[in-house]
């Protein structure tokens, strides 16, 4: 998307209403089995994805 798109916004990284996180690289209870597939590099992602945000080249809604 960023060689394509003129602005990218990313949705659903972050809590719920709750506070729980559900996300795969988020270590917690609430990650499941798919963090352990090992699947995705999910500490270099997460640092690949902050990077983006704080470079301004993504916006990053994480949730409330």
């Amino acid at each position: 998307a960023l060689h394509v798109c003129d602005e990218v916004n990313v949705y659903g990284f972050g809590a719920d209403s709750r506070g729980n996180w559900h996300h795969y690289w988020e270590n917690n209870r609430y990650a499941g089995e798919f963090r352990k597939t090992g699947v995705h590099d999910d500490d270099f992602e997460a640092h690949i994805i902050d990077m983006l945000a704080k470079a301004s080249k993504i916006e990053v809604y994480r949730g409330n």
